[in-house]
């Protein structure tokens, strides 16, 4: 699969995206962060990031989303299926009840959406800071949802600097000692 940054994508719908986004969130993202987010992959983009700028710039937001990350989605869902050699079983909220609507198992969920069970499992309980942009709209599309619906769910804190600029977290394990 190739990769493609964030900006590329914005750039198939909008000519004029980076000005558009530079406008709208002049007063709340400093230009490196801007400059950040749009040459993220989008296959590691953040949802919140991918919210919050994409609908910006596209006029079909459901659409748009769901044809951008349609290839990915698929590649997720083939690869979680080849990896457990198994059929997927199908059985303004924070991300523990964005997930429970659903759902009561999590590794059902994760499974029909293409996520590996353990990730999910971190992205819930704050280890991982967010969801990939394509696991929100995967999450919604096998759940019956539109994917704007998940994101605003899901998103409603503005965009700040430190959503896109944030650094990995750390393990113990892997701390600097001295």
């Amino acid at each position: 699969m190739k990769k493609v940054n964030f900006g590329d994508l914005l750039g198939t719908l909008d000519n004029d995206y980076y000005d558009k986004i530079e406008r709208e969130f002049a007063s709340q993202l400093s230009k490196n962060a801007i400059d950040t987010a749009l040459n993220t992959n989008i296959e590691r983009l953040g949802g919140k990031v991918f919210y919050y700028m994409f609908k910006i710039v596209s006029q079909n937001f459901d659409e748009h989303c769901t044809k951008c990350f349609d290839e990915i989605i698929k590649v997720k869902i083939k690869e979680l299926m080849k990896n457990n050699s198994g059929q997927i079983k199908v059985t303004k909220l924070d991300k523990k009840s964005f997930i429970t609507q659903f759902t009561t198992q999590q590794y059902e969920v994760a499974k029909k959406a293409g996520i590996t069970p353990s990730r999910l499992s971190k992205v819930l309980k704050n280890t991982l800071s967010d969801f990939y942009a394509f696991e929100v709209i995967s999450l919604a599309i096998t759940n019956d949802m539109k994917p704007k619906v998940a994101f605003e769910q899901l998103y409603y804190i503005p965009l700040t600097d430190s959503d896109i600029l944030k650094k990995a977290k750390t393990s113990k394990k892997n701390k600097p000692t001295g």
